[in-house]
């Protein structure tokens, strides 16, 4: 009986000791979160003389202790085209945040470690960045430590995207040879200012790329996204003017073609099945192709996709690549994976492209 008595009494000091614990370390969290409000108001009343301080990123580690921080880190390759993998789980793990409603809370993207970084995976981030600014979620970050990498960032606007409070419809850096556009509808006038900048550019005829920015802003309004999505539901363009060749990239972070495309009665079946996955490359293929793929079943529509694919299958194109959910496309000259111009490759992506990127581009007269 004592015995027993005795390990009731040990019990009982155990769950005091650990309710103790559980209640201090709950205070402690209270005080942090209180003294990071007295010190977010302080930071944002003196932003500009904090900014080479060592202030800033006391508080962030305050922000760390206190749990109101999310941090995702960029791998050191930052690039869709050379590492789809750990790139696409990076873009992944930002979306998970975004679409679990952790609103409050910041997201901080860690850029540190890049040492390597493509242009579009670059562009996707800022996309996805102004969509989460948009749904009011705090959004930080840094540049990485390489020089390289840290100059990519800086010429590319990636600090206007995170210092701003709100989401940006459009900027241009470095004298205007790097434009970025947002919007939500077709935009003729938005067009023609792009194709006019190729054609003084480029000296070519750019009546293909008209109809094609026109097509491919119609089928972001229309297909990528849904009515209750909780993002900015809005395309993004992107202008870059390099020595030998202007760059451009078209996205959106809504549905990719495949979740948008019709479906056989032999592909709806496989849906349903929840150990059976569908060959999005091939679907991809066959909207790209001018297949009945139409989601409206009208036979005057569905052509848009073909005219963008006949466009960038040009001779006026170089190095054109697409991503859309988990299926990528490459066509012509210029990509490791395709040294001959003209053909058409498809993939199946190691992970899930949220949305669709197109990216291309158009030679520079000498």
């Amino acid at each position: 009986m004592v015995f027993i008595k005795a390990v009731k009494i040990k019990s009982i000091r155990l769950k005091k000791r650990i309710c103790i614990k559980r209640f201090l370390q709950k205070q402690k969290r209270k005080r942090l979160k209180k003294h990071l409000r007295r010190m977010n108001a302080f930071a944002n009343s003196n932003i500009r003389s904090l900014r080479h301080s060592g202030f800033l990123q006391k508080l962030q580690e305050f922000k760390e202790q206190s749990g109101d921080v999310i941090k995702v880190v960029a791998p050191s390759n930052f690039s869709i085209e050379t590492n789809r993998a750990e790139t696409l789980k990076f873009f992944s793990a930002i979306f998970t945040f975004i679409k679990e409603g952790h609103k409050g809370d910041d997201l901080f993207i860690d850029s540190s470690k890049v040492n390597k970084v493509s242009v579009s995976a670059l562009m996707y981030l800022m996309a996805v960045l102004s969509d989460a600014k948009s749904a009011k979620y705090i959004i930080r970050g840094n540049h990485p430590k390489d020089k390289d990498a840290r100059k990519i960032y800086i010429n590319y606007g990636f600090n206007k995207v995170v210092k701003t409070k709100e989401s940006l419809a459009r900027f241009s850096l470095n004298n205007g040879d790097q434009i970025w556009i947002r919007g939500n509808s077709v935009s003729p006038n938005i067009v023609a200012e792009v194709c006019l900048r190729v054609k003084s550019e480029c000296n070519l005829d750019t009546t293909g790329l008209y109809g094609a920015l026109v097509e491919l802003m119609n089928n972001a309004k229309q297909h990528a996204y849904l009515e209750d999505d909780i993002l900015e539901k809005k395309w993004q363009i992107f202008l870059s003017c390099e020595k030998e060749k202007i760059v451009l990239i078209f996205l959106d972070t809504g549905r990719g073609i495949p979740d948008t495309v019709k479906r056989d009665f032999k592909e709806q079946i496989i849906q349903k099945m929840p150990l059976m996955n569908i060959d999005e490359a091939r679907l991809l293929k066959s909207a790209l192709e001018g297949n009945f793929r139409s989601s409206t079943g009208e036979k005057n529509r569905g052509q848009g996709l073909p005219q963008i694919n006949n466009f960038l299958k040009s001779e006026v194109v170089l190095e054109p690549v697409l991503y859309s959910g988990r299926a990528m496309c490459t066509f012509g000259t210029g990509c490791e994976l395709i040294p001959i111009h003209g053909a058409t490759k498809f993939w199946q992506l190691e992970g899930n492209f949220e949305g669709t990127l197109y990216e291309w581009a158009m030679p520079r007269s000498v």
